[in-house]
C-alpha cells in the first residue's frame, strides 16, 4: 500500500479574462511533494496528468518515503476556469526509474475551490 501527498495549487493571483467568452481563468499547478510506502532502495518518479498535459518529477531514491523539491513552475498545467476544475481528473502515477508501466496509479479530483 502506498500513500500519495499532493498539493494542488489554483493560483488566484494570476487572473486573465478569456477574450472569447469573458470567463475568468487561472493557472493550475499540481505539485507532488511526497510519496510514502515505497520499497526502500529503488528510484521513483511521480507523473502527473491534468488539463491534457503530463509532467514528471525528478528521479528520487526511496527510503520508504520519497520527497520531491522540483521547481513548482515545472508543474503548471495551463489555464482553467473554476467550473472546469471541479470534478476534472488529475492522474497520478508512480514510475520505477521513470519507466512505464507505472507501479501505482490513481485519479484525484477537486471537489471545491476555497
Amino acid at each position: 500500500e502506498m500513500g500519495f501527498a499532493l498539493r494542488p495549487f489554483f493560483n488566484i493571483s494570476i487572473v486573465q479574462k478569456n477574450a472569447l467568452n469573458g470567463v475568468a481563468t487561472n493557472e493550475l499547478a499540481v505539485y507532488p511533494w511526497r510519496v510514502v510506502g515505497l520499497p526502500a532502495g529503488k528510484n521513483y518518479v511521480v507523473k502527473i496528468g491534468a488539463n491534457g498535459q503530463y509532467k514528471m518529477t525528478s528521479n528520487q531514491m526511496s527510503t520508504g518515503v520519497c520527497e520531491y523539491a522540483d521547481n513548482i513552475e515545472d508543474f503548471t498545467f495551463g489555464m482553467v476556469d473554476q467550473t472546469s476544475l471541479i470534478g476534472a481528473p488529475i492522474e497520478v502515477s508512480i514510475l520505477e526509474n521513470g519507466q512505464d508501466p507505472p507501479v501505482a496509479t490513481t485519479t484525484a479530483t477537486c471537489t471545491a475551490v476555497v
